[in-house]
């Protein structure tokens, strides 16, 4: 038995010696890049006509401002290896008239870091899609951006408006920002 176990371990050994292998570059490594893609929700809101009316049932303003806090550039990893930014809006305009929204990326300061994109969103388009591409090399001062500011204004012309209704305007939007780097 013992003869049988020495002739095997023998016989590994002259195996792994004599078997093909190519030389080892650890080197590579220092090539690899890696590209993840991230996607995430940026504003969701719902404007009801009531909205633009104060208590008394009186129309105040045709427009209505929110900000909202975006700590994604918070983050050293995202903020120094994102090339590339997908902002996607989708509205759903059940008004009888058309809304202009104007949505502003701002820095701590409330500079603008990015141009105002303005959408105009015709009344009773259930189906209102943009897709805005930010290349991060074009615009470097995106990555200062720490809140987007949204403004909805609704046409000052067109049908009453009835602070009763039940039509509503909805805005969803997303980012998907695309990251590259090496390990």
């Amino acid at each position: 038995m013992n003869s049988i176990f020495k002739k095997l371990i023998l016989g590994l050994l002259l195996i792994s010696f004599f078997s093909c292998s190519e030389e080892l570059n650890f080197e590579q490594a220092d090539d690899l890049e890696i590209s993840p893609i991230y996607t995430s929700s940026l504003v969701y809101f719902t404007v009801l006509p009531n909205n633009f009316f104060d208590d008394t049932g009186v129309l105040t303003n045709n427009s209505i401002t929110d900000s909202t806090v975006f700590r994604a550039f918070e983050n050293s990893f995202f903020r120094n290896n994102i090339f590339l930014l997908d902002l996607n809006v989708e509205c759903k305009n059940e008004f009888s008239r058309a809304i202009s929204i104007d949505l502003e990326f701002l820095d701590a300061n409330n500079n603008q870091t990015y141009p105002t994109i303005e959408l105009d969103i015709a009344a009773g388009d259930l189906d209102f899609e943009h897709l805005e591409t930010i290349l991060i090399a074009n615009n470097p001062a995106f990555v200062n951006t720490l809140q987007v500011r949204i403004t909805t204004e609704i046409e000052a012309t067109g049908a009453p408006i009835n602070s009763s209704d039940t039509t509503e305007f909805e805005l969803k939007s997303a980012v998907t920002a695309y990251i590259n780097s090496d390990i």
